[in-house]
């Protein structure tokens, strides 16, 4: 299946928020003001901002005073955590496809392309585990 354009969209949506509490904007931001400022289309955002509140990533106010902050400390959130809320913990290599016939070889070769993809995911999670969005952040300076 692999993974969508959110993963990206949602660590630009946290990095924007994050900046404007690192310049000391410790009121919410408005959804508003996200979409214009990254160009995401409103109902995009809002699917987005679901899914990372869902996830505590993020929560939200409503109201004049209103808009959406980090739940946590930037150095608490990792990509890890980004990427389970935003994909749902989905597959990024779909694995369910089965060879028709029962021939020893295709099967086995089945098996092994499966394995090594399954080990290539693993490490990606690894990797994005240890990253946290505060290295992010810390490119905008």
């Amino acid at each position: 299946m692999g993974y969508s354009l959110s993963m990206s969209k949602s660590l630009l949506v946290l990095m924007f928020i994050g900046d404007k509490i690192r310049q000391g904007h410790f009121e919410f931001v408005s959804a508003r003001s996200i979409a214009e400022a990254l160009g995401i289309a409103p109902a995009t955002l809002t699917k987005l901002l679901n899914s990372l509140r869902n996830a505590r990533l993020i929560e939200s106010r409503e109201g004049a005073r209103g808009g959406i902050r980090l739940a946590r400390a930037a150095d608490a959130i990792t990509l890890l955590d980004v990427l389970q809320a935003v994909e749902h913990d989905g597959p990024l290599f779909r694995q369910d496809w089965e060879v028709p016939l029962n021939l020893t070889k295709p099967t086995i070769g089945q098996k092994a392309v499966n394995s090594q993809l399954q080990a290539c995911e693993e490490a990606l999670k690894q990797a994005l585990a240890a990253r946290k969005l505060s290295d992010l952040l810390r490119a905008l300076d």
